[in-house]
């Protein structure tokens, strides 16, 4: 996949437009249909988002919990074939138009168009007053055609991405990977901690989140999928705040399991799995080493399915 400007495309395109957080089941249909009309068409597939999220923007002062990074979703687009990615700068400008004066700017003076793919709920322009019906009118006077995706359904439910997110919110990370369609994770630098893990036996890699905007599972104990350096190991991971050693302070640390290499300053990443328990407070460092030994247990029994 290339990343262009989308002034710099001169190929007649398929193309798509939206913010895909997460790219779930749903978003996946939809980009599967695009590649497969841009090969039949000869035509190459797009995909035009935003950068930073329009969220950010348009509510500033609201701490927005994304499931996808713009360099995770690269990664995925690349990987499920698509040719070419622009990238629209978005501001309090493009906020404020009217969603005909952004397509016609944006999209129609730029691109060779044969064909939309929109979601069932695509909407668009100053107060997403654009929708499927304006943008249709819009591609039949300029002979374009389109086409609306339906909708994906979990337990009976659309699948979406604020769906996706509460659900990681309430630790429900099972039903969040369903929608996805892979494990729901986070990337973060290895960090110092306070030695207690490694002081009772069960040593662990404390992160700092590298992107502040990415949804923080419920705290709670979680069996996990841990990389490091491209290497997958299974690991259990605490959200919390050591309630236990009483510092209050919120921290994701991963017990690594058959695992002892020094990693302090290395980028991890961690594939949320499933929430075994929720976070508890113990008497005395003891009875959390046993309850840990139950967890790690518990964790590798789980592991036998996710080999």
């Amino acid at each position: 996949m290339k990343t262009i400007s989308i002034d710099k495309i001169k190929e007649p395109v398929v193309m798509t437009l939206g913010s895909f957080d997460g790219i779930h089941l749903g978003h996946k249909s939809l980009l599967e249909l695009l590649v497969s009309s841009s090969k039949q068409s000869g035509s190459r597939s797009l995909i035009v988002s935003f950068e930073p999220h329009p969220k950010k923007i348009i509510y500033p002062d609201i701490k927005i919990n994304l499931l996808t990074n713009f360099n995770e979703r690269n990664e995925i687009f690349n990987d499920l074939g698509i040719d070419y990615f622009s990238i629209i700068d978005f501001n309090k400008d493009i906020a404020s138009m009217a969603f005909y004066e952004f397509y016609e700017k944006f999209i129609f003076s730029n691109l060779k168009i044969k064909h939309i793919v929109t979601g069932f709920n695509h909407e668009f322009g100053k107060g997403r007053k654009g929708n499927f019906e304006s943008l249709k009118k819009m591609c039949d006077e300029r002979n374009i055609e389109i086409t609306s995706v339906g909708p994906m359904y979990y337990k009976g439910r659309n699948i979406s991405s604020t769906r996706i997110r509460k659900a990681i919110l309430e630790g429900s990370l099972t039903e969040a990977n369903e929608m996805l369609g892979h494990t729901y994770f986070l990337i973060g630098k290895v960090v110092h901690g306070k030695g207690i893990g490694r002081n009772i036996g069960f040593p662990t890699a404390n992160i700092k989140i590298i992107h502040p905007d990415k949804v923080i599972p419920l705290n709670g104990v979680y069996f996990t999928k841990t990389s490091v350096e491209g290497i997958s190991y299974f690991s259990m991971t605490n959200i919390g705040v050591n309630p236990t050693f009483g510092n209050g302070q919120e921290n994701i640390e991963t017990n690594i399991f058959d695992f002892n290499d020094n990693i302090y300053d290395k980028d991890i990443k961690i594939e949320f799995i499933s929430r075994i328990r929720e976070e508890k407070k113990f008497k005395d460092p003891s009875e959390l080493a046993n309850m840990l030994v139950i967890d790690r247990k518990t964790c590798l029994e789980l592991a036998k399915d996710h080999r």
